[in-house]
C-alpha cells in the first residue's frame, strides 16, 4: 500500500506543477523528477520479504511511468535548445534497460549539471537492477542463493577445485523482534555488521550469501571434518555476539547454525536445503544452538516429513478422533464427565497418541484444524449419549493458546454448540498453565472471559508443572484447577507430594474453585485424594480414553463406588 501512496502522492504534485507552469517547460522536468522519487525508494529496498530479488512490480510501473514522463517532457520542450531533446530521449531509453536489469552506458549528456545528475541516478538505478537480476542483494552487497550456487559449482568444475566442502546456514534469533522494538533501519543495520564481521571469515575460494530476511549460507573449503565446521560455527557466533552493536551498545546477537557437507551422491542445491533443515532442527533446541546434518537427522526428518503428509490425509479422511477419559466425584464415585482427547486412528500404525503427531501439527499450522475436528465430534457424542438417555453432565476441551487467539473462535464454539443442541454449560473448556498470561489485555485471557461470560466453565490444565504467577489466577474465573499426575502418582508413598496436592487444594478452597486430580491409578491414592478435599478423580484406575463405541458401553455398565479396575482398551 505505501508503494500505491507514493505514486498517487508524486503524479498529483506532478499534475499540479504542470497547470500552474504551463509556459515554463523546464519546471515540466522538476515535476518529472519528483514523480521518479518513489522508483528510486522502492530499488533501493530495505530488509523487509522479498528483499534481494528482482525489483518488485510497483518499481517496475514507477520506473516506467519516468521513462514515459521524461519523453512527454521533452515533447514539450519544443523552443528549447535540441541540444536537450536528444540527451533526454537516451536516458529515457538507458530507464528502460533498467527495467530489464541490463547494465547499459550512460550517454554523454554534455555540460548541463541536471541533465548530468539525471543520468547519474539513472545510471545507479541500472547498476541496482543489473545486480539484483545476476543474483546480488543489494543491502549487503552479497550474492544470494542463485550466485552461492554458480559458485559452488564453478568451484566444483574447475581442475584445482576442492569437492570436499561445507555449508553453513546461519539464522539470526529474533531478527523480527530487532525490526519492531528498534525499527528497519536498526535491522538493515544489523545486516550489513553481520556480513562484515562474517566476511573475512572466508577464504577466496568460498563464498558468502544471503538466504532470506534473517539469514545467510556459508560455502566453505577449506575443511577436514565436521568438527571444523562446528569450531567454524561456535567462532562466527562469539564474533557476532562480540561485534555487532546498535547505538554504541553490544546487541548480544545469537544465531542458530545448520551445518551440512557436501558429497559426490548428493547435488550442490540439496546440500543447501540440507544445513536449512538442520538449522530447523537447531531452533528446537534453542537459541544460539548448532546442530550438523547427520544420516540419523536425515532418518528423523524423513520420518516427520512422512507424518506431516499421513496427518494431513488424515484430517481429510476422518482418522482423527476423541478418545474419551472418564472424571468421577471423588466422594461418590457419581461421573461428572468425559475429557475429550485426540487420538490418530492410524489404518497401519494402530492408535497414535497425541505426543506423536501433535507437535508436529503444530509446527505446520494444523493445530486449530485438528482442535475443530474435535469439538465437531465430541459434541456430537455427547448429544448422542444424551439422546440415548447416558447421563454425562459435560464435555471438557483442550484449546491451546493459538486455538483461544482466533479473534472468530467464540463464534465458531457457539455455532457448533448451537448445531448439537447443547448449552455452554455443557462443554468445558481446558487450557495449560503455561498459556496463561498475566496481561488483562492479552487476547487468550480475553476470549476466555468472553466463554465464561456465556456460561463455559474454564478449567487451568496440568496446574503446578511450569512457572505461573499466581496473580494470573485473579485474571479469569476459573470453574476448577487440574493437579497433574505427577503429583499424584504414589502420593500416598511420598510425604512431600501429598502435603504439594495439599496446599494446592488449599489455594482451590480459598479461590472458591474446585479440584481435579489426574493420573489415579489405585485405591491408595483415591483414598489420600478423598482425605485431602479433592473433589474429582481422573486416571487409569477409574478408565484409560476410550473410543465413543467403547465409552458408550462403559457408561452402560460402570457402577459407581467400585474398587478401581482399571480398564484394558486402547490408548
Amino acid at each position: 500500500m505505501t508503494d500505491d501512496k507514493t505514486f498517487r502522492q508524486s503524479r498529483t504534485l506532478w499534475g499540479a506543477m504542470r497547470e500552474r507552469t504551463a509556459n515554463r517547460p523546464l519546471v515540466h522536468i522538476l515535476g518529472a523528477l519528483m514523480f521518479a522519487g518513489g522508483a528510486a525508494y522502492l530499488l533501493y529496498g530495505g530488509n523487509g520479504a522479498g528483499e534481494g530479488a528482482a525489483p518488485s512490480s510497483g518499481a517496475i510501473v514507477l520506473i516506467i511511468a519516468l521513462s514515459f514522463s521524461l519523453l512527454i517532457c521533452a515533447a514539450q520542450l519544443s523552443r528549447v535548445s535540441r541540444t536537450m531533446l536528444e540527451p533526454l530521449s537516451q536516458i529515457a531509453r538507458a530507464t528502460a534497460h533498467c527495467v530489464e536489469g541490463n547494465p547499459v552506458p550512460i550517454p554523454s549528456v554534455g555540460a548541463t549539471p541536471m541533465l548530468q545528475r539525471l543520468a547519474g541516478d539513472i545510471a545507479t538505478l541500472s547498476q541496482r537492477a543489473s545486480d539484483t537480476a545476476a543474483g546480488h542483494d543489494v543491502l549487503t552487497g552479497l550474492p544470494l542463493r542463485e550466485g552461492l550456487l554458480r559458485h559452488i559449482n564453478r568451484s566444483m568444475a574447475h581442475p584445482d577445485g576442492n569437492r570436499s566442502f561445507g555449508i553453513l546456514h546461519i539464522d539470526i534469533d529474533r531478527f523480527g523482534e530487532i525490526n519492531d522494538s528498534l525499527g528497519r533501519s536498526a535491522g538493515d543495520s544489523v545486516l550489513r555488521d553481520f556480513a562484515r564481521v562474517v566476511r573475512p571469515m572466508i577464504g577466496p575460494d568460498e563464498c558468502l550469501s544471503r538466504d532470506g530476511p534473517d539469514s545467510f549460507v556459508m560455502h566453505i573449503s577449506r575443511i577436514r571434518s565436521d568438527a571444523d565446521l562446528v569450531n567454524l560455527a561456535k567462532h562466527l557466533q562469539a564474533e557476532a555476539q562480540r561485534q555487532i552493536k546498535i547505538n554504541g551498545s553490544a546487541l548480544g546477537l545469537t544465531c542458530c547454525i545448520g551445518i551440512a557437507r557436501g558429497r559426490p551422491d548428493v547435488p550442490t542445491d540439496m546440500t543447501v536445503v540440507n544445513a536449512e533443515d538442520a538449522t530447523r532442527e537447531a531452533r528446537r533446541a534453542g537459541r544460539g544452538s548448532i546442530q550438523v546434518y547427520t544420516d540419523d537427522l536425515d532418518n528423523v526428518l524423513n520420518a516427520r516429513r512422512s507424518i506431516l503428509h499421513g496427518l494431513r490425509f488424515a484430517l481429510e479422511n476422518g482418522e482423527i478422533e476423541p478418545y474419551f477419559q472418564p472424571q468421577v466425584s471423588a466422594t461418590s464415585g457419581e461421573i461428572v464427565g468425559f475429557e475429550a482427547l485426540a487420538r490418530w486412528v492410524h489404518p497401519e500404525e494402530g492408535v497414535l497418541s497425541p505426543w506423536q503427531f501433535l507437535p508436529i501439527a503444530e509446527e505446520a499450522g494444523l493445530l486449530c484444524d485438528i482442535s475443530d475436528v474435535m469439538i465437531d465430534r465430541s459434541l456430537k457424542q455427547l448429544s448422542a449419549w444424551r439422546r440415548a438417555g447416558l447421563a454425562v453432565p459435560r464435555i471438557s476441551l483442550n484449546m491451546t493458546g493459538r486455538d483461544l487467539s482466533a479473534e472468530d473462535f467464540t463464534d465458531r464454539l457457539m455455532l457448533q454448540i448451537d448445531r448439537h443442541g447443547l448449552a455452554p454449560g455443557d462443554v468445558c473448556i481446558e487450557i495449560l498453565e503455561s498459556a496463561m498470561i498475566e496481561q488483562s489485555d492479552d487476547p487468550i485471557t480475553a476470549t476466555l472471559n468472553r466463554l465464561n461470560a456465556l456460561g463455559f466453565p474454564i478449567e487451568l490444565d496440568d496446574f503446578g508443572t511450569v512457572h505461573a504467577a499466581i496473580s494470573s489466577l485473579q485474571l479469569i474465573d476459573l470453574s476448577a484447577i487440574k493437579i497433574d499426575r505427577s503429583f499424584v502418582t504414589d502420593v500416598h508413598k511420598r510425604p512431600e507430594r501429598r502435603k504439594l496436592i495439599n496446599a494446592i487444594i488449599k489455594l482451590a478452597r480459598g479461590l472458591e474453585i474446585g479440584s481435579v486430580a489426574e493420573g489415579v491409578e489405585c485405591d491408595d491414592e483415591r483414598a489420600v485424594l478423598q482425605e485431602l478435599g479433592c473433589q474429582c478423580l481422573q486416571g487409569y484406575g477409574i478408565a484409560r480414553p476410550m473410543s465413543g463405541a467403547d465409552a458408550t458401553r462403559w457408561l452402560m455398565s460402570y457402577k459407581p463406588g467400585g474398587r478401581m479396575v482399571p480398564m484394558v482398551a486402547a490408548v
